[in-house]
């Protein structure tokens, strides 16, 4: 299950927005963790010419209304329990 949520603040200041998403060729980038528990995030120490770009709008994310708010302090066990009950309000 996908679950996508910001702290209530940054959600109440409705902050979708157009913007642009870039394909990067990936030949000079490696990933960032190499740990067990890693987040699919990597990185290019030269830089890069993007092979084409998109426009993208709020609309283009298909779970815009899926997006949750949660409290800043809680842990993410916390977030992931409540998920389903706060994107039904």
């Amino acid at each position: 299950m996908n679950q996508f949520s910001l702290n209530s603040e940054w959600l109440a200041k409705n902050l979708w927005t157009t913007g642009t998403a870039y394909a990067l060729p990936r030949d000079t980038f490696r990933p960032t963790d190499e740990s067990t528990v890693r987040f699919d995030e990597h990185v290019s120490e030269a830089a890069v010419r993007p092979l084409f770009k998109l426009t993208v709008t709020p609309a283009d994310f298909p779970f815009l209304s899926q997006v949750a708010g949660h409290d800043e302090n809680e842990s993410i066990y916390e977030s992931w329990l409540h998920y389903k009950k706060r994107i039904t309000r």
